[in-house]
């Protein structure tokens, strides 16, 4: 009954062998490559998805006195005086580290050196999703052309561009008594000539509720002109605007709240092409 239980345990503890057991052939000495060889590992190493120092994969992905086989060899980044790493069970390690009897390639050992995949590029734009801030549209990439004003960062450098500014000065001159309100002066000057200026006035008994200015000449527009036959008749409470505006070009909008014994002073906005409503500038 004795034998029986140590034959047992015997078939036991082969079952419980590692697969290190089957055809593996230890080196022990500088001989060319093959499958079956296990190479032993002289000090505990990190592994690595590529064969570069950094980063690590795995810390102490091989112990030192541990039998391994080698499955390629590639050259690589220069680590502990030898650009030479091994792939072992799908990680590189430092060839410096296992004992192959030779400070060179392993006669006949297969190369893992092909070049990695490039990273994807969804839109075939040339620049990998690494890179490139949205890979689904081709228009958009570093170095693109950036569209000012359409909320959409088409270089990706962070920054959507706006729409340039119009530059056009807004001078203004006022005559007034009580809640009685005269404009002396409204005038458009160092414009564009596509500009386009209009007036309009909003509050209680504007005598006029809207108005185009004339067309610039050098830049230049005199407000007046629309309005002459009204510039006497605005009162307190009432709200005055200019509205100066070039296409794909943000506008320029002043704004003068009529205030009784007070001379109106202006406040500056801005325009977007297409928008119906001024906005603080950025």
């Amino acid at each position: 009954m004795g034998g029986i239980r140590a034959l047992v345990a015997a078939l036991a503890v082969l079952v419980a062998l590692p697969a290190a057991a089957r055809a593996d052939t230890p080196v022990t000495s500088l001989r060319p490559w093959a499958a079956g060889n296990t190479y032993r590992v002289e000090e505990d190493v990190d592994g690595r998805a590529q064969p570069t120092v950094e980063p690590r994969t795995v810390v102490d992905y091989l112990r030192a006195g541990q039998w391994v086989r080698i499955e390629c060899q590639a050259p690589g980044e220069e680590a502990y005086g030898s650009a030479i790493w091994d792939r072992v069970g799908g990680l590189y390690v430092p060839d410096h580290y296992v004992k192959t009897y030779t400070t060179g390639f392993l006669q006949g050992v297969p190369r893992c050196d092909a070049a990695p995949a490039p990273p994807p590029d969804a839109d075939g734009d040339g620049f990998p999703a690494g890179q490139d801030c949205n890979d689904l549209d081709a228009a958009i990439h570093p170095g693109a052309i950036e569209q000012p004003g359409n909320t959409v960062d088409e270089n990706c450098d962070g920054i959507r561009a706006d729409f340039p500014q119009l530059t056009a000065n807004v001078s203004s001159g006022w005559t007034v008594r009580g809640k009685r309100v005269t404009i002396d002066r409204l005038l458009i000057t160092s414009g564009r000539d596509d500009m386009a200026v209009e007036f309009r006035c909003s509050g209680r008994g504007c005598p006029v509720k809207r108005r185009d200015g004339a067309r610039p000449r050098g830049g230049r527009v005199n407000v007046l002109d629309a309005i002459e036959r009204y510039r006497r008749r605005f009162r307190a409470g009432q709200m005055l605007e200019v509205r100066v505006t070039s296409p794909a070009r943000m506008g320029k909008v002043v704004r003068y709240r009529l205030v009784r014994g007070k001379t109106p002073v202006g406040t500056t906005l801005c325009l977007a092409p297409g928008a119906k409503t001024p906005r603080r500038c950025p």
